[in-house]
């Protein structure tokens, strides 16, 4: 995945933003959905926020999904969405988008009821596969 979006990094056809003005379009296309609690089965929140984001940035794809794999049952699940532009200045640059799921529901099923986050990140293409691996790293994958 990581070298399908450093290929896409090279092509002609990537829309060009600030890092500034394109990081306040994605939290402005994605805050306004994460508001409050949520208790769907489906994770509509968070498929409205991919979409949402996606409307902005059409390079950006779904990099990564997960469970807490620290907790069981799990007290929250990650998506990570990554998708790349260039700059005002022509570098090229990656938009990083973490969504989280915390659960507010009960002690038997903290998913239940969960509020949303998201944090958007502007990184220059040689972080990406650093921060890949904090990623893995923070959410209990690798050690």
């Amino acid at each position: 995945m990581l070298r399908r979006l450093i290929e896409e990094l090279e092509s002609e056809e990537i829309p060009v933003f600030s890092d500034s003005v394109l990081k306040k379009k994605l939290y402005d296309a994605a805050l306004p959905i994460a508001k409050g609690f949520f208790n769907d089965n489906s994770w509509k929140p968070i498929h409205d926020i991919q979409a949402a984001l996606q409307k902005v940035l059409p390079a950006i794809v779904l990099y990564d999904s997960r469970y807490d794999f620290k907790n069981r049952p799990p007290q929250y699940k990650d998506w990570l969405m990554v998708g790349g532009f260039v700059n005002k200045q022509g570098k090229k640059r990656v938009a990083w988008a973490s969504i989280r799921a915390s659960g507010a529901g009960s002690v038997e099923d903290p998913l239940g009821r969960y509020d949303v986050t998201v944090v958007v990140e502007i990184l220059s293409p040689n972080n990406v596969e650093h921060k890949a691996q904090e990623y893995l790293k923070g959410i209990g994958f690798l050690d």
